[in-house]
């Protein structure tokens, strides 16, 4: 994660965990009110945001492992059931 923009080297990790959390609270957003996506069976809106929440702010996750986890939780069009 420490080549998104977001991440701050000199942040605190309590920072940290709030930029996340905003982040991801944007994320979630996005996908559901403008792509239209849904969350996959057992998932909602919450369980996303942690999820989220868990790799970015984990120095050793990539972007891929975030697409990954945002994948695992929503349900995007186009996806089969």
């Amino acid at each position: 994660m420490t080549d998104l923009d977001y991440w701050n080297k000199l942040a605190p990790g309590d920072n940290r965990a709030v930029e996340a959390g905003a982040l991801a609270d944007i994320l979630a957003k996005l996908f559901t009110n403008m792509l239209g996506a849904t969350y996959e069976s057992g998932q909602n809106y919450a369980s996303a945001i942690i999820a989220m929440v868990t790799i970015l702010t984990d120095a050793n996750k990539t972007v891929c492992e975030l697409a990954a986890v945002i994948d695992e939780v929503h349900h995007f069009i186009g996806e089969p059931q």
